[in-house]
């Protein structure tokens, strides 16, 4: 997306070949029921990602895999929270995980460069895990504009799995003169959402 006036430049470049973080194929132990993603994009050039995911998670290697959830951030810019985590137990018991531990990850670690790695991990880790279950987590990141008036972004649409519909919502400011391009092989194409006024939010 490129605009020119108080949303200078959006890149948007939706593709379908991302991989699966935790290494393997994902349908062998999970099944991915729900991921929807939306951002939010606002005239300063601010921004706000939510993820949704719902998975069951079919046998131990499931388990391990999701047992801890991180989340890639720029040190000093961007803020991480995990909300309306929970585990659906087999047996239909609904467990609301509160208070779980967060930790802050350097995955670069210390190096000898004069400048730092501002790139870092927020990592939740969800404890009582076990097979059958359905884990449910929102992760919301939150971008300050890297410069006023001008946003830079991307989003890539999961090959990890076949299994749910994935679904991409984008919230831009009204007349704001931006342009979307889309990967050639999406096999998608927007669909309007009903929206405030002021507003202009596009669904894939």
């Amino acid at each position: 997306m490129r605009g020119t006036a108080a949303l200078s430049l959006v890149a948007l470049l939706v593709t379908t070949r991302a991989a699966l973080a935790q290494g393997g194929t994902a349908g062998d132990f999970v099944t991915f029921e729900t991921v929807a993603y939306r951002d939010r994009v606002e005239k300063d050039g601010s921004a706000e990602r939510v993820q949704d995911v719902r998975v069951l998670l079919r046998d131990a290697a499931a388990v391990a895999a999701f047992g801890q959830i991180a989340v890639p951030y720029v040190d000093g810019n961007d803020e991480v929270a995990f909300e309306n985590v929970a585990i659906e137990k087999a047996d239909g018991r609904q467990i609301a995980v509160k208070d779980a531990r967060t930790e802050e990850i350097n995955p670069f670690g210390i190096t000898g460069s004069s400048i730092a790695a501002d790139v870092r991990l927020r990592k939740l880790t969800v404890p009582g895990l076990e097979p059958g279950d359905h884990l449910s987590y929102r992760a919301v990141i939150r971008q300050k504009p890297l410069v006023p008036g001008r946003i830079f972004g991307e989003m890539k649409f999961s090959g990890m799995t076949s299994d749910p519909l994935q679904v991409y919502e984008l919230d831009l400011p009204r007349g704001a003169p931006i342009t979307v391009e889309l990967g050639k092989d999406l096999g998608a194409s927007w669909q309007p959402v009903d929206a405030p006024a002021d507003r202009l939010v596009r669904r894939l």
